[in-house]
């Protein structure tokens, strides 16, 4: 094979390769023809574009697999902090009335305390008045 033609295949594969990297296409192959050392690293080449090619696909496949999941975490994200929120202000309710109850326990207790007082207080004179019948 002449020089000539081999520097021609050579800048064929090249302008080939020049023009993937600058329009960033990876659908561009080079030729292969032949069974020499070019056609060996032009085939090299498009096998390696090739798997280029696929790698980018299936990144672009995860990229919006990963994508929509983190969309459906933020939702639950979002359901999870409502219902949290939802969750506080009914603790916060319960607490309230816990404490009124409590208030009002304190209060019946202490007119218990009052009325006990008073049935003792009633209770001596009762039995005052009755010993001072007995002695009449």
């Amino acid at each position: 094979m002449a020089f000539g033609e081999l520097a021609g295949r050579l800048r064929r594969i090249s302008r080939s390769m020049q023009e993937m990297v600058r329009d960033k296409d990876l659908s561009v192959r080079v030729e292969a023809n032949g069974k020499d050392e070019i056609a060996v690293v032009a085939t090299s080449f498009n096998g390696l574009v090739s798997t280029l090619r696929d790698m980018f696909t299936q990144l672009n496949d995860d990229t919006q697999k990963l994508d929509s999941t983190t969309g459906s975490l933020a939702s639950s994200v979002c359901r999870a902090a409502y219902s949290a929120e939802v969750s506080s202000e009914s603790a916060a309710s319960m607490a309230a009335a816990v404490e009124q109850i409590s208030a009002s326990l304190i209060q019946m207790q202490d007119g218990a305390e009052n009325n006990l007082g008073i049935v003792r207080h009633a209770s001596r004179f009762s039995v005052e008045g009755g010993q001072g019948i007995e002695r009449a």
